[in-house]
């Protein structure tokens, strides 16, 4: 099963999956975690404390 990534760390989450299949075959090619809201509120705080150093890099 994948994890999460967030703030540059994975993190476990013991929630229901849902499995990702390949359109070509139908196998099963990985399990994605069904995030909850409080990891859902932690990506969206770690996004936001990361953006704000990230949106003054320069472009080249």
């Amino acid at each position: 099963m994948l994890k999460n990534l967030v703030g540059g760390r994975w993190q476990e989450v013991s929630r229901p999956t849902l499995p990702v299949y390949n359109p070509a075959t139908g196998e099963v090619l990985e399990e994605v975690p069904l995030s909850g809201e409080e990891e859902v509120d932690r990506a969206v705080w770690a996004a936001e404390e990361a953006f704000a150093s990230w949106k003054e890099t320069p472009l080249t």
